[in-house]
């Protein structure tokens, strides 16, 4: 049903359930920190270097863990178009807990008693937001101060106004202004700026925020609730 009302949409597996299911076979904090090593990379390059070390400590770990097919719930290889590095189910279960009470009514009583808590879901969340004096949204702030932290340590060299090769350690990356993209693949993964292209955009005296996708971005947050539930 899902292919088929939404042909386009990118079909994910849930990184938690597989590893649980992974974990079983193969236990320990050491085998857990390469599992989401390898899961949370954000490139290709990343992945094959933690699968490489999964590989030495436990050959049977790694087949195990591509047998599971990472195309479907690695950060390395999801699409760039949605702006979201979710590898979990977290959503849906929020969701979930959100009608909790809901699910055990009949379910006339449980769907309108979802429809309710909705419609004013909707009316809070615009409210709230409406009195909040911001460009993004907090939370996309709070991981964008994050990344300026980081942005210290990293040396920006330009090649022209908009592509920069940043050194940050023993890496060397490369970043386009102009597409927003950046090597480390986070910055096109998330929509909100790495360490090593907010390196490039205090180069050039910009702002950060001014990079973040518009996905992320107060104006858009408000045309999202701005549809209303009628009684």
């Amino acid at each position: 049903m899902v292919a088929k009302e939404f042909p386009r949409a990118e079909h994910r597996h849930c990184a938690r359930h597989i590893f649980a299911n992974w974990h079983k076979s193969f236990r320990g904090d050491e085998m857990k920190m390469m599992f989401w090593a390898c899961a949370k990379a954000y490139n290709e390059a990343d992945f094959k270097d933690g699968l490489d070390a999964m590989r030495e400590v436990d050959p049977r770990a790694a087949d195990a863990f591509l047998a599971y097919n990472p195309n479907l719930f690695c950060r390395a290889f999801i699409k760039t178009t949605s702006k979201n590095d979710v590898i979990v189910n977290n959503m849906a279960e929020t969701f979930n807990a959100y009608i909790i009470s809901a699910r055990t009514k009949h379910i006339i009583y449980m769907l309108e008693e979802i429809r309710v808590a909705l419609m004013q879901r909707l009316v809070k969340k615009k409210t709230e937001m409406e009195k909040k004096c911001i460009f993004v949204c907090p939370r996309v702030q709070e991981k964008l101060e994050k990344e300026k932290e980081l942005a210290a340590m990293c040396t920006p060299l330009p090649s022209s106004d908009i592509v920069y090769q940043v050194m940050y350690g023993t890496d060397n990356l490369t970043v386009n202004l102009q597409t927003r993209e950046c090597t480390c693949k986070k910055w096109n993964l998330t929509g909100i700026p790495c360490a090593h292209a907010i390196a490039a955009i205090f180069d050039k005296y910009e702002k950060a925020e001014d990079y973040v996708d518009d996905c992320y971005k107060k104006e858009t947050y408000l045309r999202i609730y701005g549809s209303s539930i009628t009684p």
